[in-house]
């Protein structure tokens, strides 16, 4: 088994893993004023894990502007209410801080030949990953916590409404790519309801999500 599929195997699935907002809250909710007169609420987070690094070091404080009905913009930072089964450590539902990668109607897939994901067929950069997080820009793909072949040749298709969601410490983050169901069971999802419902965890409804990040 390579290292990156070792950092992001079942054993390693632990709160440590995620980037679930410890306490979601930090007893404090802010007001800011906005140059067009508006006022916005805001909440600040901390940061628990090293899913988000370098761009939100574990430990640190984020604040995030409340939002309602988010329509989903490729590159925002998110906070959302994350499925509970992404939580393997939690009883219940919690708080998680992604970046939108895809949105409804993308096919987000990996990778081109420089190791980037490709959007729609076309190569994106992403400068805010760390170097040497991961062998490529799309980390190894999970289906049920099982490794299925290497780092790249996945896809997906974002449903309308949905998000595809990842950490930016790829070797580190339990995201959409985690969750995302093997091209097998992606087409048995055509004709099984079960099967369907277990593939789309994978993609965060946008109403679901709760802040934006500003940094």
């Amino acid at each position: 088994m390579s290292p990156m599929a070792t950092r992001r195997s079942p054993t390693n699935r632990g709160w440590r893993a995620l980037v679930m907002l410890a306490g979601m809250l930090m007893a404090a909710t802010l007001l800011c004023s906005c140059g067009s007169g508006t006022r916005s609420e805001q909440h600040a987070y901390f940061m628990p894990s090293s899913s988000m690094e370098p761009t939100i070091p574990q430990g640190s404080t984020l604040i995030a502007t409340v939002v309602h009905h988010y329509q989903g913009h490729r590159g925002d930072i998110v906070v959302f209410d994350a499925p509970t089964d992404w939580l393997t450590d939690s009883a219940g539902g919690g708080r998680l801080v992604k970046r939108v990668i895809g949105v409804g109607g993308d096919t987000v897939g990996c990778c081109d030949a420089r190791g980037r994901i490709e959007i729609n067929g076309k190569g994106i950069d992403e400068p805010y990953i760390g170097v040497g997080s991961a062998s490529c820009n799309g980390p190894m793909a999970q289906d049920d916590g099982i490794v299925r072949g290497g780092c790249r040749g996945w896809s997906a298709d974002v449903p309308d409404g949905r998000l595809f969601l990842m950490g930016d410490n790829r070797g580190d983050s339990v995201d959409s790519s985690y969750h995302l169901c093997s091209a097998g069971r992606q087409k048995a999802a055509k004709t099984n309801p079960a099967v369907e419902k277990k593939c789309l965890n994978a993609f965060v409804p946008a109403d679901d999500v709760v802040g934006t990040v500003a940094l």
